[in-house]
C-alpha cells in the first residue's frame, strides 16, 4: 500500500527502498547532486529529493534513515536528520546567536555614505591614502565611525565640510 505523504517538517525515519539521480544544480557551498529518494516508513512509503555532496548519494537502498521532509511547490523536499549533530548544537556551552536577526539597515546605509564620502575625498586628493596604516584607518572609519589616529587631514576635512568631530559619528 502507497501513501502519498503531504505534511511539513515533519521528521520519518525508515529503510530507503530507492535512490535515483536526479541532477544537481550549483549551490551556495558548491555544486548540490540531487536524488529522488524512496522511503518505507511504519505508516508507508515516501517519496521526495534529497541533495548531497557525493555524486553517488553517500547511503544505499536498505539503509536507515531518518529525514525532516518538507512539502513545497516542487514536490517533497527531504534533508537527512543527523541526532548526533542536534544533540552537540543544542549541548554546547557556548551561547548559541540567532541567525534570524534582522540586519541593521540604518547602520548599514550610514556605513555605504561613509565609504561614498572619503572615496570621493581621496579621489579629489582632500584626503590622503598613501600606505596600508592609511587603508587600515578609513576602513575602519568606513565599516564603524570610528577614527583612530586621525590625521590632520581628517581632521581639515571635518571643519571644511562642517561635519562632526569626534571619536563616533
Amino acid at each position: 500500500m502507497n501513501m502519498i505523504y503531504r505534511s511539513k517538517d515533519v521528521q520519518k525515519t525508515g529503510q530507503i527502498n530507492r535512490i535515483d539521480p536526479t541532477g544537481g544544480y550549483p549551490g551556495k557551498f558548491g555544486y548540490v547532486y540531487t536524488f529522488q529518494m524512496t522511503i518505507q516508513t511504519a505508516s508507508g512509503q515516501i517519496v521526495g529529493e534529497i541533495g548531497s555532496k557525493s555524486e553517488r548519494y553517500p547511503m544505499n537502498a536498505g539503509d536507515q534513515i531518518t529525514v525532516e521532509a518538507t512539502d513545497g511547490d516542487h514536490g517533497t523536499k527531504f534533508k537527512k536528520f543527523d541526532p548526533q549533530h542536534q544533540q552537540g548544537q543544542q549541548g554546547s556551552s557556548q551561547p548559541h546567536q540567532s541567525t534570524n536577526k534582522e540586519p541593521d539597515w540604518d547602520a548599514i546605509a550610514e556605513g555605504k555614505c561613509r565609504s561614498l564620502v572619503v572615496q570621493a575625498a581621496v579621489q579629489s586628493l582632500q584626503m590622503e591614502c598613501k600606505n596600508f596604516n592609511d587603508v587600515d584607518r578609513l576602513v575602519k572609519y568606513m565599516m564603524n565611525g570610528q577614527r583612530s589616529g586621525a590625521s590632520a587631514n581628517v581632521r581639515e576635512f571635518e571643519q571644511q565640510y562642517d561635519l562632526p568631530q569626534g571619536d563616533k559619528y
